[in-house]
């Protein structure tokens, strides 16, 4: 038989839990059956007693109005957040598409003076794959013609698309080159 004595209020202790309860915890007294060899003879079991802390109440903390409040703020400015940086992305997207068609047109109208620095101004380099001979082969009997420039040795520039005229860094971007 296990005998219990309610605690004194001195003994009760209370902890607040991670997950936000607090629990109230005493120091009980009980009583246990010895468990010694001759406890058969005995007419009378010898009890020890022992000391644990035991959970009384597990309740849920209390919230006062104010910290309500503050739950509420806090997932109102979060939502508003997640708003703001949604519409920030989408203007800064759609901002820089704007800005490099602009740039585009504006380069177009103002020309540039400065030759390009790929061709020199020509307008055309060497092919990179017969270097510039037009043909293509190991030995001398077994020459091929270029597929890649047709056999004439050079290709338009890719710098500036065969202007001679090297082109403002933003004038070469389109919009097109983002939609990707």
């Amino acid at each position: 038989m296990n005998a219990q004595r309610t605690p004194s209020p001195r003994m009760r202790r209370r902890l607040a839990t991670p997950s936000g309860f607090v629990a109230e915890v005493c120091l009980g007294h009980f009583h246990a059956p010895s468990t010694s060899r001759f406890a058969a003879l005995d007419s009378a079991p010898i009890r020890r007693p022992l000391h644990r802390w035991r959970v009384v109440r597990l309740r849920p903390a209390r919230i006062t109005g104010g910290q309500r409040y503050a739950v509420r703020m806090e997932m109102d400015s979060t939502a508003v957040i997640a708003v703001a940086a949604a519409v920030g992305g989408l203007a800064a997207g759609i901002g820089l598409i704007v800005f490099t068609e602009r740039q585009g047109l504006r380069g177009k109208e103002r020309g540039s003076s400065r030759k390009c620095v790929d061709c020199r101004g020509a307008g055309r380099v060497a092919c990179g794959f017969c270097r510039g001979s037009g043909l293509i082969g190991f030995d001398e009997d077994n020459m091929q013609t270029c597929t890649y420039c047709d056999g004439k040795g050079t290709i338009v520039c890719k710098n500036c698309e065969g202007s001679g005229a090297q082109p403002q860094y933003l004038d070469r971007l389109s919009p097109e080159d983002f939609m990707d």
